[in-house]
Order: structure tokens, then C-alpha cells, then sequence
């Protein structure tokens, strides 16, 4: 299977306000650090899906879903967080 390496992926700081706008309960500091975690997160797997690693990708609408679970409360935004 070929992959478009040539994809255009939102930009980071864009999804993150998309996530945000639709989840309103991270829109604080420690939110947006989680957010952007977590939309990092996302950006791997479309670059390493994009690079034919791996077969699946993370959508801006999966990274909101994850955000709308309580199990995403738990996410550290950094390893000393």
C-alpha cells in the first residue's frame, strides 16, 4: 500500500483550538497543556502513518472523543507532570 507523503495535516496549535472549542472544560493551562499532548500524540501516528510504519491514524474527531472520556484525565502532559 502507498502512502501520500505529500498529505496536508492541520497544523498543531489549530487542532488544538478545534479540541478545545468542543471541549470546553480543558480551556485552562493545565487543559491546553493536555490537549496539546495529546494532539502530539496524533501528529506521530499521521507521520507514521504518512511514512507507511503504521496502518493506523488519529483523527482531529478521535482526539476529541479521547478528550470527552474520563480516562483522558489521567494523561500527564509530561513525564514529570
Amino acid at each position: 500500500m502507498e502512502h501520500r507523503r505529500d498529505a496536508q495535516l492541520l497544523p498543531h496549535d489549530a487542532e488544538v483550538e478545534i479540541v478545545l472549542a468542543k471541549v470546553p472544560d480543558y480551556n485552562d493551562d493545565d487543559g491546553r497543556r493536555r490537549i496539546s499532548a495529546m494532539v502530539a500524540l496524533a501528529d506521530l501516528t499521521r507521520n507514521g502513518f504518512i511514512n507507511g510504519d503504521i496502518s493506523t491514524v488519529m483523527s482531529p474527531r478521535t482526539v476529541m472523543t479521547w478528550a470527552k472520556t474520563p480516562a483522558s484525565s489521567a494523561i500527564s502532559p509530561s513525564p514529570s507532570g
